[in-house]
């Protein structure tokens, strides 16, 4: 490497000698490196060196890498890249980037122009103004002013540096070195002009001709460097201060009669002749000017002056009134809308409006459509914005609260005072800039502003108040910023509880949390960060994130500011100013922790160390967002406060960064990011100390690589063609000097395969798309691959003959040619299948094709030829051209064309294309063919009378009465209309969303006797969108109602709330509030929670037995049902007519195969949910095949597990021999080769693509897909919260929806994250139009929207694959109308119902929306029914309530929509040619050791169940884990245990010697699963090594037995099988999940042995699967399970018969029972485990009869306790009620009186008396009440006048920081208290205007109160309900106990359970 390293720094150097020579040579080449370095000023002039040394005349130069990702170019075949070097640490490396002239524009590709700026006439003025500012010079013409500041430049350089220290020593007297000295410093300046008026296409006016004898007199190599790096240095800076000015954004001038170009673009480019051209327009990128219109160019009066400078924001006095913020928010959104509509910059008038924005936060209300209030204004606002700025601007009410500005003032003066002095400053969440407004003078010269805005309507606004800054609109998420790169971070933070999605931070972090961290990692170190945060960042009791902030940086101060600060914003949060400092090393932080003041009020310990922080009173509230603790303004005004605390801060020095920011040489543009910042670059040679000569400005650091910027070539630039470089000029001569001689690319000729080999003028080239690719290798390789090719030339000739031809011939001599080629090649190199052949060929892509000539057997070796070589392989497909019968053509139309052709048929029967001859075969094929009206074509009987078949006959039976052809059509409808169920058959369950909410209110109303007062408030409600059930003002139910809380409901909640709860099938759980160890926790009340889920269910036994009861109801309801869900009739598909070309004639498909190929072909997406061995692979082979043969598609994909693509591949070619295949490599999961492969789907015109399931994954959807898919999941969960009432406190409010719509966004961005996949091909762009996906219950755990919690069966996993797919089969639905999916698995429901659920959602998503059950809860609420029961949870951590799916009913109508997409064939169904499997269980005795291990696990259980063990120690999961092993073997527990002999591993070792014994000769084989105790690396004990030992000792060959565990790649385990088919494995072990779908090794099994059992019935299915399948020789085959008596083994598969016989009831040919029960469990409960631990099922049924008899009692003592409460109600509360609002009713009715007495008189004042004064004037008497205000310092009311005859008082309410107006008469009277003066009359007015309202309230509360004494008279005389029921179960109880006591245990067998307990705990 040294010497590497050496030799291309030697390379360098003589090259930079050369090149240096060369340009002071003349004064011509000077000249020439001179207008290199305008075109390169962003390149480090050791680069200009190397780009004119090798390419003089380049333009604008990038890596290959930006010309690709930013500009969309590629590199020409051919070019030469440009070397630069570059030092990396100690190494000296290369890199190349390509000029402009090199690249061409991607064919198809939206490539953005490469933009080159130019100085214009009009922009002149502007740049001389930008250079006057940034320089200090005192001249106004461009030319004089380039030369002053040039000049002034090279003057600070030489300052800096001695000019003359390089010159040879002695070369200089004394007296001359003056002289020198400022010789040279004019040639530099004189330099230096020549490159800036050259850049700027302006006439030179400087001479270098002077300077002709000075270079090669007094020039070194040294000297030489210094000046070019001085001229180079110097004119950087220069032109990037002019090429800012230019892309500033710049006022529109007025026009007079043609449009003034501000800018003129020039684009120099030379396309190469392979590349297309086309007219392009560029524009520039930074600030396109806008075309003008015709009127334009009119004379136009004068525009007023844009301003181009930022906004001063100075203190306004705004009202602030929520009306008032929202007009001035209207105001300066319409004025926006006017400026982008001219294209113009805001005037500085213009600007004072625009500043009056005051965003969206607080005023929610605007977009609730429901408020009256501010109706006016949510139509305003929907008129005014666009559908996406609408949106944006409802986002933002969670977040948009605009920060006053004496609290910016203050932040700023405190950043000054810890050091800041200029720099870079972001503010990461700027809404419309106020902090940039408000920068002080003093900071205005040395910083640059930065902003980031998420929500776009405030961002364009802050661009027109700020346009001297970079102001991005985007999430601060998606900010690109490099690290390290602010000097001040400042701002006010978003706050709430939810998160954003930034892959960067893998931890879960709020909003506020996020912003924090981020900008931490944007700062450079030592930095300062100075936010507004919420309070809750310091005193929230967890002090993980402060922990998180500690360890990058140190609090300097924090100020907690008053609940008032940000009234005028609209908010009144508790808020904190928080400045830290970035620093590695933080001191001791004193900040992490809470503690409490003297008042008990829990604040962070840095405000107890620091009192004089806190800029308020801090009082304790019970407000629910306070935290328990508010911060009460005090008198003195906040700006006073911030400046007394900030005063007293020691001013610490400046920031060492402070205005750091270009003192090193700038990068080129080249290589930067767009919308990024600049890294930091190496220092230039001359190592300068000084300040930047100038600054990066914020436009510059947004510069995109859109920005490379180039003159046109001047004539006096180019190198002299007379003195060339001697040296090889381009980075390949530099080390390989050799000519081309071979073209690299030539035009693809038609008749190669794409991504192909061929050979051309005796080269080897390779196909991709229309190329074909000069290929370099060996010459052994060569020939290798042209006699690849020669054969495979050789074998599609073949079977081109085959397909066309019938002559055996012509077949038979091509046959013989395969033979002697294949047979000298074989010779020569080897099998086709050999490594090295691979390796040559596999790039072809007829490699597979070749692979399949050869029969290999097991071990790889050929055992014979493909029958190709003697066969004919693919019969000709000879078209039927004429039939005799109607029939006939339509089979043959069928088969042809895929459907009823009417012109196709009447061809076959040799007649007219005309209506006569149509007429004549539909005539004929009446009753088999039907035209479909709606459809509007003709269909085949088995398709038209399939489907919705009750819509079908009502449109006919409509058309019939007019049109008589439609009679045969309904006759043949009415004969298969289902069977019309009755409302006996129909179960019906509350939350079922197809009965209407009405239904529901009447249930309600009439059931619960809902008080009068009460009816028209609560009411029934039903989202459709999100499925959502509510019942509003279900809490102002009186708790003395007694339906509501005795009969139907409970203390804790009552009638309404469990009605709304069993409506959104949610489980009642019901919690206390405990604190422990200072904590607070919530604790699951079992018996507050028992009560109320048997309330439950009495309410929705009421509901059942009252929806059918009224006939009319029962009618309307069952008609309903028939029509939604019974109305379907599955089509039945008949393939018999199918011929399959080019499939292999040696292959027959089975009748059910072609039946569920016509399904695919005819019907929408199919489910092939097929039994294990029914040969799906040929079905979506052919399937795929003859869709693209009938024009059905044009390019399946077919996706599969990933070991077995290659197994796909070989079984797809031998079905279709000449299929042309694109299969998936394992090289094609690599990330260098993913994009290439993807690019081959997307080019090539494949008849299929087999593709790995991991694979498939990583294409992407589009981003504009993806954002889609997002948007509209969001919008069906969230739309229909829209409708509901903001203002009702039970409904949502518009926050709530805002906050769940943005925690949705995150949760399905997570899902979609695009980090895995790749950026080139996107999945839509791959042409695919049919998806295949087998083993696809792979995908099942799609996440599912529900309201329900902790469903078991639900998946609650995000599985990003299955989301992945997801999104791909909605696309594949919206391009094929839902025809384009085929999913394949043997499972399709494994465990659970809910997973029809999720199959449903990728293959019938339209079919479930259409009938309103694209929700689960929907579809769980019409098939489900959920029961919650209170147990002992699995880890022991307390009780739980656990709620699961008890039972599905409806199973047929069900089934029926499931079968409209599955294909179900069972075994019954399917008969395959499988063997008998003979099924044995194996017993084996438990040892005293299990026995007594057992008896510890129930005790050990029982303890659990006591909670007298930690969880952590031992649990139901540990027990249950515990117990299967024991199962398997005692020795799992304790290794010091003896190995019994009888024991069924032993009993499985003998069976498995007796097989190998007796099928020794046919050398049959066997496998062992066991999914315990699998073979560690360690080598451990386990249940595999110890069976292996055992069976080797008792006569079995080592190498004869093998564990699936020791194959970790695909291929060694292909290698594996491939030997237990060979028979040279015989037994082989292994788990269900390695050895279980995918493992065929058929051949040989004669028996399989089940160890243990799995949880799933699927997974025995799978094992089974193994042994019972097509392929296997021997005629019976055994199946053994092996079971240990008395232990889990037994329970476990009763369990799994269990599950088995409910997937049974489903997956079946027959009609399905009507409801079937669900089983889901995986850990046994404490019941099952004492039942089976003791063997007796006694001790299970007594278990569970204790915890019945327990409910009852508990229900019994509850309807006792309700007893004595009604009765206590009846003699004492009712009569105190009925008193009380008697009372009230007598002095309402006084109030009223007195009301209607001193009654208003319109727009008139009636006057008021306070404090003993009498005030006519309203005004004068609203701001005396104010004024009141702030002089009342306690809370209690103060009487203090009297108003139209009520005595008036004011209190302060604590609970709502608000002060209270009360009117007192009989009755008291009390409202809030306003800002406004006169408003406060008007609320007054309104109060006593309610009297009337109250009145009539109470009168109808006290006929209610009647109405409950006559209710609880009734519940008192009802017995209690369950008491019977009691009585017997606690008769059995104690029979139970009786029972059981005879058989209690011994107390020596007890004792041994305790001592083995202690051995397994």
């Amino acid at each position: 490497m040294d010497e590497k390293m050496a030799q291309l720094a030697k390379t360098r150097q003589e090259l930079e000698d050369q090149v240096l020579q060369q340009i002071t040579s003349s004064m011509a080449a000077w000249k020439a490196f001179l207008g290199t370095v305008g075109r390169m000023y962003k390149y480090p002039y050791t680069d200009q060196l190397m780009i004119h040394a090798q390419r003089p005349q380049a333009h604008a130069c990038a890596e290959m890498e930006l010309w690709n990702r930013r500009f969309h170019r590629r590199i020409k075949r051919g070019a030469k890249g440009i070397a630069l070097f570059f030092q990396d640490g100690r190494w000296q490396k290369i890199k190349y980037v390509f000029d402009l002239n090199d690249t061409y524009i991607q064919k198809d590709a939206d490539a953005p122009p490469v933009l080159l700026w130019t100085l214009e006439e009009a922009s002149e003025q502007t740049v001389c103004q930008a250079l006057k500012d940034l320089y200090q010079s005192t001249e106004t013409d461009f030319l004089p002013l380039i030369a002053d500041v040039a000049a002034r430049l090279i003057a600070k350089l030489a300052d800096k540096k001695n000019l003359l220290a390089s010159l040879p020593s002695g070369f200089v007297k004394q007296p001359d070195e003056q002289e020198l000295e400022w010789r040279l410093r004019k040639f530099i300046i004189d330099s230096t002009c020549y490159v800036i008026f050259s850049r700027c296409q302006k006439e030179p006016v400087v001479s270098l001709a002077e300077y002709e004898t000075l270079l090669p007199a007094v020039l070194t190599k040294d000297s030489i460097l210094r000046i070019a790096e001085s001229v180079s240095h110097c004119t950087t800076n220069l032109l990037r201060a002019i090429e800012n000015a230019i892309k500033a954004p710049q006022p529109v001038e007025p026009v007079a009669a043609s449009p003034v170009k501000l800018h003129v673009v020039v684009k120099t480019e030379t396309p190469p002749p392979e590349a297309e051209t086309g007219t392009q327009t560029p524009v520039d990128q930074t600030k396109p000017p806008q075309p003008l219109s015709a009127e334009a160019s009119a004379p136009a009066m004068p525009l007023p002056a844009a301003s181009d400078e930022n906004f001063d924001l100075t203190v306004k006095s705004y009202p602030s009134g929520a009306k008032a913020r929202y007009q001035r928010t209207v105001s300066a959104l319409t004025l926006l809308k006017q400026l982008e509509a001219t294209n113009r910059q805001a005037t500085r008038e213009e600007q004072e409006i625009l500043a009056g924005y005051a965003g969206w936060g607080g005023l929610s209300q605007v977009f609730a459509p429901n408020n009256l209030t501010w109706k006016k204004e949510y139509q305003e606002v929907h008129d005014l914005l666009t559908e996406k700025e609408y949106r944006s601007a409802r986002a933002s009410i969670l977040t948009a609260f605009y920060t006053p500005l004496p609290i910016i003032q203050a932040m700023y003066d405190g950043v000054r005072r810890l050091g800041f002095q200029g720099g870079k400053i972001l503010e990461p969440s700027c809404g419309i800039g106020n902090f940039i407004g408000a920068v002080p003078e003093a900071l205005k010269q040395t910083s640059f502003f930065y902003g980031v805005e998420i929500d776009e309507l405030t961002a364009r606004i802050a661009k027109q108040l700020y346009p001297a800054a970079a102001i991005q609109n985007i999430g601060f998420e998606k900010a690109k910023f490099p690290n390290d790169t602010f000097d001040l971070l400042i701002g006010n933070v978003p706050f709430g509880n939810f998160a954003v999605y930034d892959p960067t931070y893998k931890d879960k972090l709020s909003i506020h949390e996020y912003f924090f961290a981020k900008s931490l990692d944007v700062l450079k170190d030592g930095a300062l960060l100075a936010l507004i945060a919420s309070k809750f960042l310091l005193d929230k009791k967890g002090s993980a994130f402060r922990e998180y902030l500690a360890k990058r940086a140190h609090l300097l101060a924090a100020l907690r500011l008053p609940d008032t600060a940000f009234l005028q914003a609209g908010t009144n949060v508790p808020m904190d100013i928080l400045f830290f400092r970035k620093t590695a090393a933080a001191p001791e932080p004193n900040w992490l922790e809470l503690g409490e003041t003297a008042d008990g009020i829990e604040i962070n310990r840095y405000y107890l160390e620091h009192p004089d922080h806190i800029l308020g009173a801090l009082t304790k509230s019970n407000h629910r967002f306070s935290g328990g603790s508010t911060c009460m303004p005090k008198k003195a005004e906040l700006t006073l406060l911030l400046a007394n605390v900030m005063e007293s801060w020691q001013a610490c020095p400046p920031q060492s960064q402070a205005i750091e920011i270009s003192s090193q040489s700038p990068p080129p543009v080249h290589d930067r990011l767009a919308d990024s910042c600049p890294e930091p670059q190496k220092t230039s040679l001359f190592d300068l100390e000084a300040s930047p000569l100038i600054p990066e400005t914020p436009i510059e650091m947004m510069t995109s690589a859109s920005d490379i910027v180039t003159p046109p070539v001047r004539k006096e630039a180019p190198l002299p063609p007379e003195q060339p470089l001697q040296k090889p000029a381009t980075p390949s001569d530099l080390f390989d000097q050799e000519e081309e001689a071979v073209p690299k690319t030539l035009k693809a000729p038609d008749n190669i395969r794409n991504f192909s080999y061929m050979i051309q003028n005796k080269h080897l080239y390779y196909r991709e798309d229309n190329e074909l690719v000069l290929q370099e290798v060996s010459d052994g390789t060569y020939r290798r691959i042209e006699a690849l090719i020669a054969l495979r030339d050789i074998v599609y000739d073949l079977l081109f003959v085959q397909m066309h031809s019938l002559d055996a011939a012509l077949i038979q001599a091509k046959q013989a040619l395969l033979t002697q080629r294949y047979d000298a090649f074989v010779r020569t190199y080897g099998l086709i299948n050999s490594r090295a052949n691979k390796l040559a060929f596999v790039e072809d892509s007829s490699y597979y094709l070749l692979c399949s000539l050869e029969i290999l057997d097991e071990d790889g070796n050929l055992e014979r030829k493909a029958d190709i070589f003697t066969k004919r392989t693919i019969a000709p497909h000879q078209p039927v051209t004429q039939v005799e019968t109607a029939s006939e053509a339509l089979t043959v139309s069928m088969n042809e064309k895929g459907k009823a052709d009417l012109h196709f048929m009447a061809a076959l029967l040799s007649k007219e294309p005309n209506e006569e001859s149509y007429k004549a075969i539909t005539d004929d094929l009446q009753g088999t063919l039907f035209f479909d009206p709606a459809a509007k074509n003709w269909q085949t009987a088995d398709e038209y009378l399939s489907g919705n078949v009750r819509t079908k006959l009502r449109l006919v039976e409509q058309l019939a009465e007019t049109d008589p052809a439609y009679a045969s059509h309904v006759a043949a409808l009415k004969q298969i209309q289902p069977k019309e169920l009755t409302a006996a058959e129909i179960d019906v369950r509350l939350g079922a969303v197809w009965i209407d909410a009405k239904y529901i209110q009447e249930f309600m109303l009439e059931t619960f006797q809902t008080p009068t007062n009460l009816r028209q408030l609560i009411r029934v409600e039903y989202a459709a969108y999100t499925s959502e059930w509510n019942i509003s003002a279900k809490t102002q139910v009186s708790g003395d109602d007694v339906a509501a809380y005795t009969t139907y409901g409970t203390k804790r909640s009552n009638a309404y709330q469990l009605l709304e709860e069993a409506l959104n099938l949610r489980d009642i759980r019901i919690y206390d509030t405990i604190v422990e160890n200072g904590q607070e926790k919530r604790v699951l009340n079992q018996q507050a929670t028992t009560l109320a889920v048997q309330k439950q269910e009495a309410i929705k036994r009421a509901f059942r037995d009252w929806i059918f009861r009224d006939a009319e109801r029962r009618q309307t309801l069952v008609s309903l049902y028939n029509e939604r869900f019974n109305s379907t009739r599955p089509r039945v598909y008949d393939g018999s007519h199918l011929v399959f070309p080019g499939m292999s004639p040696a292959i027959s498909l089975r009748k059910h195969q072609k039946d569920a190929i016509a399904h695919i072909l005819y019907g929408n997406n199919v489910l092939l949910a097929h039994k294990v061995g029914a040969g799906k692979t040929f079905t979506m082979a052919a399937a795929a095949m003859e869709s693209k043969r009938l024009g059905l598609c044009t390019k399946s994909i077919i996706v599969v597990p990933n070991h077995l693509v290659e197994q796909w591949a070989v079984e797809f070619l031998r079905l279709y021999p000449a299929a042309n295949l694109l299969v998936t490599r394992k090289k094609d999961f690599e990330k260098a080769h993913r994009k290439r492969f993807c690019s081959k789907i997307a080019t090539g015109t494949y008849d299929a693509i087999i593709i790995g399931h991991s694979q498939f994954e990583k294409i992407p959807i589009s981003p504009e897909r993806r954002e889609a898919l997002i948007q509209n999941q969001i919008d069906d969960i969230t739309d229909s919260l829209e409708e509901l009432k903001s203002e009702n406190g039970q409904s949502f409010s518009i926050k709530q929806m805002e906050k769940i719509k943005k925690q949705l966004e995150v949760r399905l961005e997570t899902q979609l994250k695009t980090e895995r996949k790749d950026d080139v091909v996107t999945f839509e762009q791959l042409g695919v139009d049919r998806l295949f996906v087998d083993e696809a219950h792979s995908y099942k755990n799609l996440f599912i929207y529900t309201k329900m919690h902790n469903v078991a069966g639900l998946s609650t996993t995000d599985a990003q694959k299955s989301s992945d797919m997801f999104a791909k089969c909605r696309y594949i639905d919206e391009i094929t109308n839902n025809k384009g999916i085929v999913f394949a698995t043997g499972t399709p429901v494994s465990n659970s119902m809910t997973e029809l659920y999720t199959m449903k959602r990728y293959l019938l998503y339209k079919r479930l929306e259409e009938m309103g059950l694209s929700h689960f809860d929907s579809w769980a609420a019409t098939f489900g029914e959920t029961v919650t029961v209170i147990e002992l949870a699995p880890e022991g951590k307390g009780y739980r309530a656990r709620t699961r799916f008890a039972r599905f009913f409806n199973l047929p109508e069900l089934m029926n929509v499931f079968r409209e997409a599955a294909d179900i064939q069972t075994a019954d169904m399917l008969k395959l040619p499988v063997p008998e499997s003979i099924y044995e269980t194996i017993v084996a005795k438990p040892t005293s050791y299990q026995k007594d291990m057992v008896d510890a696990l129930s005790k050990r259980a029982e303890r659990v169940h006591k909670r007298l063990v930690k969880p952590h120690e031992d649990n139901m999961l540990k027990i249950t884990g515990d117990g299967r092993k024991l199962g398997l073997d005692q020795r799992l527990l304790n290794l010091a245990l003896p190995d019994d002999p009888n024991s069924k591993v032993n009993q499985c070792a003998q069976n498995i010697l007796k097989f190998w014994l007796s099928g020794k000769l046919q050398k049959l084989t066997q496998l062992v699963f066991c999914d315990l105790s699998t073979p560690k690396a360690d080598g451990s004990f386990s249940i595999y090594n110890d069976m292996r030992e055992k069976l080797i000792q008792a006569g079995i060959p080592c190498e004869e037995i093998r564990f699936i565990h020791e194959a970790e790649t695909d291929q060694q385990k292909k290698d594996l099988f491939a030997r237990v088919r060979a028979g040279k494995i015989r037994v082989l072990f292994g788990s269900t999940q390695k050895m279980g779908a995918g493992t065929n090794v058929q051949d040989r099994l004669i028996a399989i042995h089940d160890l243990d059992c799995p949880w799933r019935p699927g997974d025995l299915e799978q094992r089974a699967g193994r042994i019972v399948r097509q392929g296997n020789n021997n005629e019976t085959v055994y199946i053994f399970r092996y079971v240990t008596e008395a232990t889990f083994d037994s329970y476990l598969y009763q369990t799994i018969e269990n599950k088995q016989k409910f997937i049974s009831q489903i997956m079946t040919s027959k009609a399905p029972v009507r409801s079937c029960e669900d089983i889901d469990d995986e850990v046994l409960s404490y019941a099952e485990i004492k039942a089976l631990c003791a063997g007796n099922p006694l001790i299970k049924e007594k278990m569970n009869l204790d915890i019945e008899v327990a409910r009852l009692r508990l229900l019994a003592a509850d309807d006792k306790s309700k007893r004595y409460q009604l009765e206590d109600k009846l003699s004492k509360n009712y009569p105190a009620q009925l008193k009380s609002a008697e009372e009230a009713i007598a002095a309402l009715q006084e109030d009223l009186k007195m009301e209607r007495q001193h009654a208003i008189v319109k727009d008139t004042f009636i006057g008021i008396e306070i404090l003993d004064t009498f005030y006519t004037d309203k005004n004068a008497a609203g701001e005396k009440l104010l004024a009141i205000c702030s002089e009342k310092s306690e809370c209690e009311p103060t009487l203090i006048g009297q108003y139209r005859g009520f005595l008036l008082a004011l209190r302060y309410d604590l609970f709502d920081n608000e002060f209270k107006l009360q009117l007192k008469g009989k009755r008291t009277h009390e409202c809030s208290m306003g800002t406004s003066a006169t408003g406060n009359f008007t609320r007054m007015d309104h109060l006593l205007t309610d009297i009337s309202k109250k009145l009539s309230e109470t009168q109808d509360k006290l006929q209610g109160i009647h109405m409950q004494i006559v209710a609880a008279q009734k519940e008192l005389e009802k017995p209690f309900a369950e008491e019977q029921e009691l009585k017997e179960k606690e008769a059995r109880l104690i029979e139970l106990n009786a029972l059981l006591s005879t058989d209690a245990q011994d107390g020596s067998s007890q004792q041994a359970a305790d001592q083995l307990e202690e051995q397994i705990a």
